[in-house]
């Protein structure tokens, strides 16, 4: 399929049409335009950034073609779109889940920190265990228990 040129801009100098499919003159001459129109928009001669922009895209679309379309075809952005909203969902679900965790984890730490404030020295009331902050109980053979 031919590749049509970007519109004129009446400051950067046209390539000329590329040979169907595009042969490495073409590719080279697309990005000389590209670099052509950025220093012309860096030296506010292009009133503005569309007509790099648009040469950014001729560039990318005559590389396609030269490629022979490889670089993406037309079903794939669909294809990777529903691929990634069912991946999407699951880790958003994921997030979720750990929000939640988190908050308990927050929850119950406050209640058993409120518990050891009222406790006094301990000799009353036991104190209650404080989860670390990855939420994990501390246990006997990591923590041996306080003796007052």
């Amino acid at each position: 399929m031919p590749v049509h040129l970007p519109p004129y801009n009446n400051v950067v100098n046209l390539p000329t049409a590329p040979q169907d499919p595009p042969d490495d003159h073409d590719v080279r001459a697309a990005h000389e335009y590209v670099k052509s129109t950025e220093i012309a928009w860096g030296n506010n001669r292009l009133d503005n950034e569309s007509h790099v922009v648009a040469a950014m895209a001729y560039e990318h679309t005559v590389l396609a073609a030269y490629c022979g379309g490889a670089a993406a075809p037309p079903w794939f952005a669909n294809a990777l779109k529903e691929g990634l909203q069912d991946a999407l969902k699951e880790i958003l679900q994921d997030i979720k889940d750990i929000k939640e965790e988190i908050n308990t984890i927050k929850d119950d730490s406050l209640a058993a920190k409120s518990h050891n404030l009222q406790c006094g020295d301990g000799s009353a009331r036991d104190f209650e265990s404080l989860p670390f902050r990855d939420g994990k109980e501390p246990s006997a053979q990591v923590c041996p228990r306080l003796q007052l």
